[in-house]
């Protein structure tokens, strides 16, 4: 098959803007709350803000299989979600005393203190914004920051999915020094690998974000202004993948 972006029938789609239809959970700088906690029901694929679909991904692949390809507001590196992954988008306020780490170390602060006290697991930062276990990283996040506002996105592998992760990524072009060439099946771990107890990872983690005051959640009211580009909320077709891609 050929597997050239503007002739492939793989389809990209930005994220959507309401939690119905939200696979990337961008739609929580719109919603009425300021978090969200899910695991997806079907697998998809998004890269982050900047990547390049033919850089990143196993396009052949994706195409047989008819996975949609979505794109979120902020940075970071592609990733598979579905069944297998827990998804944590938190809305905070964006505070001018405050540099990008903050918001970094507050949003991972939290979840390593619910790996530590519910599941006994001992999760290091690694990078720039993984959590890793013994070496091997269980959670990637990114952040975007309109004017006044921050969006952290976090998913968090709490099922193996290493099949996964072969036939639809390719090695990332841009990667932590603590990789170390190492493959996706090196690299990787999850949490029912770790904890084979009970596994209401969903239930747990959401308790534990709404539950707690150490994070500076915006409120709804502070997004009336927000101006979110156009491109970023329409169906790309076909015709403009070439361009969405950088080939154009």
């Amino acid at each position: 098959m050929d597997s050239s972006i503007e002739e492939s029938n793989l389809k990209v789609y930005p994220p959507a803007l309401s939690h119905v239809n939200d696979p990337t959970g961008d739609a929580v700088l719109v919603s009425l709350l300021p978090y969200r906690i899910w695991r997806p029901e079907k697998i998809i694929v998004v890269l982050g803000h900047s990547q390049r679909a033919e850089q990143e991904l196993q396009i052949d692949a994706l195409i047989e299989d008819s996975i949609p390809v979505y794109k979120r507001f902020g940075g970071g590196g592609a990733v598979v979600l579905g069944p297998h992954s827990l998804c944590i988008a938190l809305r905070l306020s964006r505070q001018s005393e405050f540099e990008i780490q903050y918001y970094f170390d507050t949003c991972l602060g939290l979840i390593q203190k619910t790996l530590l006290h519910e599941y006994g697991v001992e999760a290091e930062r690694k990078g720039i914004s993984d959590l890793a276990v013994a070496g091997k990283k269980i959670l990637g996040c990114s952040l975007y920051m309109p004017r006044g506002n921050v969006l952290f996105l976090a998913s968090l592998m709490i099922y193996p999915c290493l099949d996964l992760l072969n036939r639809y990524l390719k090695f990332p072009s841009r990667v932590p020094d603590y990789r170390l060439g190492r493959s996706h099946a090196d690299f990787t771990i999850s949490l029912s690998e770790i904890w084979t107890k009970d596994q209401s990872f969903e239930n747990t983690m959401a308790k534990s974000i709404t539950d707690t005051e150490s994070v500076p959640y915006s409120d709804f009211r502070l997004f009336e202004s927000i101006d979110i580009p156009k491109w970023q909320i329409r169906l790309l077709e076909n015709k403009d993948i070439l361009d969405w891609s950088g080939k154009g």
